[in-house]
């Protein structure tokens, strides 16, 4: 990602800070170390809303819709992908993925569902199965500790420089009918809690 220093975990993305509307295949928008990339098989109908254009963010004034707009009768999918440099991170075993998501009347589709893989040629490997109908409206549901490096060794994958999160969604309509918003998505290094430690001999007579 340009030549610049690896990523250092935690990783959060609450879209504060950028806004706009896309609705067509590109780039959302990079920093040094991340880029987040849009891509819809119905160009100028599907669409991705983010930051303040966003429809009912979780925390703050700031997430990302999914849905389609206008409603021609045809449904689109939407795909966001999060290209992001975890070379730091190799030999790590503690990786997880968390995120918060609203579910807008979305029918569950196949596209409905969060993937990762190790890098930008790899295989996609499915971390996630939204299942919106299993949701009430527009109630935000929390998903933590997905376990990244689990995930990717299912599929003899390892994180990377370009080591990418995508989030999918698919439908005929746009909010408040149809749609997915996404906010707080994390990644971060969780090592497991340590073991409690045994009292000794000598400290039980003591």
């Amino acid at each position: 990602l340009g030549g610049a220093p690896p990523t250092v975990l935690p990783f959060l993305e609450d879209w504060e800070s950028n806004n706009g509307v896309i609705q067509t295949n590109g780039n959302v928008y990079s920093a040094a170390d991340y880029s987040w990339d849009y891509e819809t098989d119905k160009p100028n109908e599907g669409r991705m809303r983010y930051g303040t254009n966003t429809y009912l963010p979780y925390a703050g004034s700031g997430a990302m819709t999914l849905d389609k707009f206008p409603n021609t009768g045809t449904y689109a999918t939407n795909l966001v992908t999060l290209t992001i440099d975890l070379s730091g991170y190799t030999s790590s075993s503690d990786l997880e993925l968390g995120f918060f998501w609203a579910d807008h009347a979305d029918e569950d589709q196949a596209d409905d569902k969060v993937w990762v893989r190790g890098s930008n040629t790899d295989t996609w490997v499915e971390i996630y199965d939204l299942d919106p109908v299993a949701r009430p409206n527009n109630t935000y549901t929390q998903v933590s500790g997905l376990d990244i490096d689990a995930t990717l060794a299912s599929a003899s994958q390892t994180v990377s420089s370009t080591f990418q999160v995508r989030f999918g969604q698919y439908d005929n309509s746009f909010t408040p009918g149809d749609g997915i918003t996404f906010d707080n998505i994390s990644i971060d290094e969780v090592p497991p809690p340590s073991a409690p430690k045994l009292a000794s001999i000598e400290d039980e007579q003591s």
